[in-house]
């Protein structure tokens, strides 16, 4: 088995002579990280004893394993002795330390492997065990890096630098979603949980294909996971909005007018050109979404992903009830977002409670089966369309009436660091499932 006992004496031997590379040590490694079982026991003695605020020298090592009866299973005081007499010090254990987690991540990967192919020859539901087998390695791939405390003193000077680019216009705080007015309060930022919800049929998934639009005309590559619907359909709806042809028309291949060839050649080479990724493989579950997103996330300069829709999600594992299989998705989301730095877009159907209100509006509680979507969601938007339900009332922006019909309400239900409850109001074309970034209003 992979290992070098010699790094593992080091180590042990520098946590007696220097205290610095001790606090290296505990923050960075854990017992079974060590190879020999010997060294297993001596550094669990160790962390006991700087967790006790207690002096680690060799008597004091010594006499805290002959208490608890481990000092005979090590080698005695003698081998104790010998670790001693090492070169690693504190300006060099960091390189060690790294040394002893990358062969601990190969034994363990080893273990990992075997695992899998005894399941794989077992009776378990094989995709079941490459679930487990997903859930151990992403474990394993941050092994030995699980962060810590900085000094604020260390950012603050970056934080500043960042604040001013934006305050000179050098710079976005994030990319755009493609609606102007609804940049001005808020936009994708890195590392983002963005939940957006709304009943069937109101645009969710047209503002998922816009928002792609959007962050494709901005350079980047937007990867969409649309459980819902096969990607010819995603095409076709993107092609739809481009081209500003009817989505029948495409849907069916029946019409006779000139003018649709022209605008659908053109709408071919602009969607041809775009920087869209899309998986539409059924019953995915979030370890796949995971492992897709890590690798797509190598290839391309990631924008933002979006996942269509939560509910339907396949979970890997069953948590027993529904609300703790959704509870445990949003949490794997928010964290893919944090993990890769890129803003994770997941849309998500709302109860029935909405359509039990005269005015139909959605709220912040109707995230369905769980309210863990709205607390971990960094940014909330609800969609609301008033010509769904068949409602005329006009609509009070800022003292001023309009118009309800053709337009989709996006609100900004929550957002952390920023100002909700704004409202914008988009012209929108359903037919051609498009959102016109012109002739917005906002309240």
């Amino acid at each position: 088995m992979i290992n070098n006992t010699e790094i593992e004496r080091g180590i042990l031997g520098a946590c007696l002579i220097e205290p610095k590379a001790i606090f290296v040590a505990i923050d960075k490694l854990k017992t079974e990280y060590f190879y020999l079982n010997e060294h297993q026991l001596i550094f669990a003695a160790i962390a006991e004893m700087f967790h006790a605020n207690r002096g680690i020298d060799l008597v004091t090592l010594c006499e805290h394993l002959e208490k608890s009866g481990g000092l005979d299973r090590v080698g005695g005081r003698s081998y104790i002795a010998s670790l001693a007499g090492g070169t690693i010090t504190s300006g060099n254990i960091k390189s060690y330390i790294d040394s002893v987690i990358d062969l601990a991540q190969r034994r363990e990967a080893i273990r990992i492997g075997q695992d899998l192919i005894a399941r794989a020859n077992g009776q378990e539901d094989i995709i079941s065990a490459i679930g487990k087998t997903g859930d151990e390695l992403f474990s394993l791939e941050s092994m030995g890096d699980e962060g810590g405390a900085v000094e604020i003193g260390s950012i603050a000077g970056d934080v500043y630098e960042s604040i001013m680019e934006l305050h000179a216009g050098k710079k976005r705080p994030g990319l755009s979603l493609g609606i102007d007015s609804l940049d001005d309060f808020t936009c994708l930022e890195p590392g983002q949980y963005v939940a957006v919800g709304a009943r069937p049929s109101i645009g969710k998934s047209m503002l998922a294909t816009h928002i792609l639009d959007s962050v494709s005309r901005q350079g980047k590559y937007g990867l969409f996971f649309s459980v819902e619907m096969p990607k010819e359909d995603v095409t076709k709806r993107l092609l739809a909005s481009t081209g500003n042809i009817p989505s029948h028309f495409l849907r069916t291949g029946n019409w006779d007018r000139e003018s649709i060839d022209k605008l659908l050649g053109e709408a071919i080479g602009v969607v041809g050109k775009s920087k869209i990724l899309i998986d539409d493989s059924p019953s995915i579950s979030p370890i796949q979404i995971w492992a897709r997103s890590r690798q797509t996330a190598r290839k391309f300069d990631l924008g933002c992903i979006i996942i269509d829709y939560l509910q339907i999600v396949n979970p890997h594992t069953r948590e027993g009830n529904r609300e703790g299989e959704i509870r445990a998705m949003s949490s794997s989301f928010k964290a893919l977002a944090r993990t890769l730095k890129v803003p994770v877009i997941v849309l998500c159907q709302l109860s029935r409670r909405v359509e039990e209100r005269k005015d139909k509006k959605p709220e912040l509680s109707d995230f369905r089966e769980s309210g863990s979507i709205e607390q971990d969601a960094d940014l909330a938007l609800l969609l609301h369309r008033p010509d769904k339900y068949g409602l005329t009332e006009k609509i009070d922006i800022r003292g001023r009436q309009y118009d309800s019909q053709g337009k989709l309400c996006v609100l900004i239900a929550k957002q952390r660091g920023g100002v909700s409850g704004v409202a914008v109001w988009c012209d929108v074309n359903m037919e051609q499932t498009k959102i016109h970034k012109e002739k917005i209003l906002w309240e």
